[in-house]
């Protein structure tokens, strides 16, 4: 319970890099695409790719992963992996 509490709070603070217009559009191209980037032109693709770098995701995923994972080499492959995905 303690870590799910722990990993609301690190993705909020990673959320709130956004300011509140970015948080709405990024809202509205995750709605748009349906978890398909294919459903958004390049253009929204781009959109999106920069809104996700400035969250900076990679970051996220290897903190939250560090939570559950008590072996902090794991969660580094993690964010590694993550920002090679990323580019």
């Amino acid at each position: 319970m303690i870590a799910a509490l722990e990993a609301a709070w690190i993705a909020n603070r990673h959320w709130r890099r956004l300011d509140p217009d970015e948080r709405a559009r990024l809202r509205e191209l995750a709605r748009k695409s349906r978890g398909r980037p294919s459903n958004l032109t390049a253009r929204e693709r781009d959109e999106a790719a920069e809104l996700l770098r400035k969250l900076d995701y990679a970051e996220l995923g290897g903190s939250v992963t560090g939570l559950f994972l008590p072996f902090r080499p794991l969660a580094r492959v993690v964010e590694f992996a993550l920002n090679r995905a990323g580019r």
